[in-house]
């Protein structure tokens, strides 16, 4: 019984260890994966920063829609679209996760160029700017177009998250009518029993993996006697849970293009006020 009892033991040993090593290979590249996809998108972003007719995505529509999307746009409202090479608001599948691409715009009657970036750039105010998506925000350092900060989300819809996250953005003024900036979490981490005496961070692996990766692109113009400003994001969740694919790929998708949303219209209830 022994030593059944010790080769089980040995038995069990290996087989966690190789399935964590088979997870962690996975999580390799799942990672490298978005990195390459991240790269597609910084470089079109790069070149879309020097060219005003197309620094929008809303630039590049056809003539008959971007009509239609500018009418919403100066009646308040935020038009949102999937972003990279799908159109049908499905996320791209790459191995051991997804990636979810979504952009948007807002249109700012009466504000400067100089207003809502300074908006943008005061992350200690985010908290009270950006409620209820942000419910906890601090600048943690600041050197000439360089921020890091910290930011807590709150996303309430289909399954409810909470995640703490560590942030770098870099901003840039490519024209005198343009500005941008790219924003990449450093550090994400589902919160369990946010705001009660029990709350904790999940460890990788043990969270949901709603959010895993984010890069988040702003772009802001000055026309039209106001400000468009527009978010892109791109980001990753991890595997979906055996059991729960629709219901938590839904959830997944909803978190990134909620965050924008819920961003660009407080921008501009503020900047209106």
């Amino acid at each position: 019984m022994r030593r059944s009892a010790r080769v089980f033991g040995l038995t069990s040993t290996v087989v966690v260890t190789m399935w964590a090593a088979a997870v962690g290979a996975q999580q390799v590249e799942t990672r490298a994966a978005f990195d390459g996809y991240v790269r597609v998108t910084d470089a079109r972003s790069a070149r879309v920063s020097g060219d005003a007719a197309q620094f929008l995505w809303i630039d590049a529509l056809p003539a008959e829609r971007r009509a239609g999307v500018l009418a919403a746009l100066r009646q308040g409202e935020v038009v949102t679209a999937q972003g990279g090479p799908r159109e049908d608001g499905a996320s791209i599948a790459v191995s051991g996760g997804l990636i979810h691409h979504w952009v948007g715009t807002v249109f700012v009657p009466g504000a400067t160029l100089g207003q809502t970036v300074a908006l943008l750039q005061d992350y200690n105010r985010h908290a009270e700017i950006y409620q209820p998506i942000i419910t906890r925000a601090q600048l943690l350092s600041h050197d000439a177009d360089d921020f890091t900060f910290t930011m807590r989300f709150t996303v309430r819809k289909v399954l409810s998250v909470v995640l703490d996250t560590d942030q770098h953005a870099r901003f840039q003024r490519p024209a005198a009518d343009r500005a941008a900036s790219r924003i990449v979490s450093t550090r994400i981490a589902e919160v369990e029993s946010a705001g009660t005496s029990t709350e904790r961070e999940k460890s990788p692996g043990q969270d949901r993996g709603y959010l895993w990766g984010l890069v988040s692109y702003w772009r802001f113009v000055g026309r039209d006697n106001g400000t468009y400003v527009e978010c892109e994001s791109v980001s990753l969740s991890r595997p979906l849970p055996t059991g729960l694919g629709w219901l938590f790929g839904k959830a997944a998708s909803a978190v990134p293009k909620d965050i924008i949303v819920a961003n660009l219209a407080a921008t501009r209830r503020a900047l209106t006020r």
